[in-house]
């Protein structure tokens, strides 16, 4: 009985301590099963044409969900439920976090790509796949053109979108309206 507390303890502790660091991303070192790409071209519809080039699919700017410019806006559907944190220098960042602020049911589900994106170096853009992530996990990206550049933004493409309140209001009007119809063919 004993080894089994200890054993569910430890599996528990394990489980929190790598929720704790998310998902870390490098240039130099994507991580295992998450697969990644790099361009040359620096402004969006080019950067667009030449990673459907490369044969990926889904990054365009009608699957944008979340897209945060250093010193600018947040935006996307999923902007109120993400924030990112640059670091290094708020001009120049080399270091950015993607973090979930919102309610589990609020959490981007079926994320496909995350782009990171400086525009003046080569390569000017990093891709990631992000078919494993969760959507809670933080995303930490370190090491970005060092020295030598910045992150300009950052931006997550595909996942499911969330409802906008009218539309839940009114999907929630006509389920109780149908409920109220049963009831009242029943009888």
């Amino acid at each position: 009985m004993v080894k089994k507390i200890v054993l569910l303890c430890a599996v528990a502790l394990l489980t929190m301590s790598w929720s704790a660091f998310g998902l870390e991303l490098t240039p130099t070192d994507c991580t295992p099963g998450y697969p990644c790409w790099t361009g040359t071209q620096t402004g969006m519809p080019s950067i667009y044409a030449e990673i459907a080039a490369l044969g990926i699919t889904g990054v365009n700017d009608s699957t944008l969900t979340y897209k945060q410019d250093v010193g600018g806006p947040e935006s996307g559907p999923f902007a109120p439920y993400y924030e990112t944190s640059f670091f290094n220098s708020p001009s120049d960042p080399t270091d950015a976090t993607i973090t979930f602020v919102g309610e589990p049911s609020q959490a981007m589900t079926g994320a496909e790509y995350l782009l990171v994106k400086d525009g003046s170096q080569d390569p000017s853009w990093y891709l990631f796949g992000l078919s494993l992530w969760n959507g809670i996990d933080d995303i930490v990206l370190t090491d970005f053109w060092p020295g030598q550049g910045a992150i300009s933004h950052v931006s997550i493409y595909g996942g499911a979108s969330v409802p906008e309140p009218a539309t839940l209001f009114l999907l929630g009007t006509a389920m109780a309206g149908l409920a109220i119809f049963r009831r009242r063919a029943a009888h």
